[in-house]
């Protein structure tokens, strides 16, 4: 039986069916989250693995300054994915010595822009997005699910994580993200 992670993008897919000729029959979907928000999104599910006195968990008393300090140290902090598989995935793009948060996020995100991809789903407009398709394809709507939901222990908008330089980073890896859903960076 084929396998496939929560991740599994386009290619990674077409490598995995048994048959390749069925691939161009099927209407391919893609779902894109602005990166700035799939970053912070990132640290909080690698955070929910940490004890409470981790020196990178961002406390609710910690003012901007010191949240995007321990950000910023996260986002070059060598991590892997919870079961390695994703990071297997990757292969050759993975140094020897493994990924940054950022680099592991962005070259995973990146690999869902991509050419035989029929439609794109914002995360961000996810329910509007989801109906549009639906009609488009003329098939059946069903209620959506939520998954991974509570692992944000602070409700605060991304922008609060973020300085310029780390701003500037994010925009220089997600540019085929950006550019296909013409995300930009909002401040809350």
């Amino acid at each position: 039986m084929t396998r496939f992670h929560s991740h599994t993008w386009p290619d990674l897919f077409f490598r995995r069916i048994k048959n390749h000729a069925i691939y161009d029959e099927y209407t391919k979907i893609s779902m894109l989250r602005n990166p700035w928000d799939a970053l912070v999104s990132a640290y909080w599910w690698d955070a929910r693995a940490v004890e409470n006195s981790h020196p990178l968990l961002i406390d609710a008393h910690d003012s901007f300054h010191v949240a995007q300090e321990k950000f910023e140290k996260w986002m070059h902090t060598i991590t892997t994915d919870d079961d390695g598989i994703i990071t297997a995935e990757l292969g050759s793009a993975i140094s020897p010595f493994g990924l940054t948060a950022l680099q592991r996020v962005s070259l995973i995100n990146e690999k869902f822009v991509h050419p035989s991809v029929d439609h794109y789903i914002a995360f961000e407009t996810l329910n509007n997005d989801y109906v549009r398709v639906c009609r488009e394809l003329s098939v059946a709507q069903h209620t959506l699910k939520k998954f991974k939901a509570g692992a944000r222990k602070l409700k605060r908008h991304y922008s609060h994580y973020y300085n310029s330089h780390t701003r500037d980073q994010v925009a220089n890896k997600f540019p085929k993200t950006i550019t296909r859903l013409e995300y930009v960076f909002e401040e809350d």
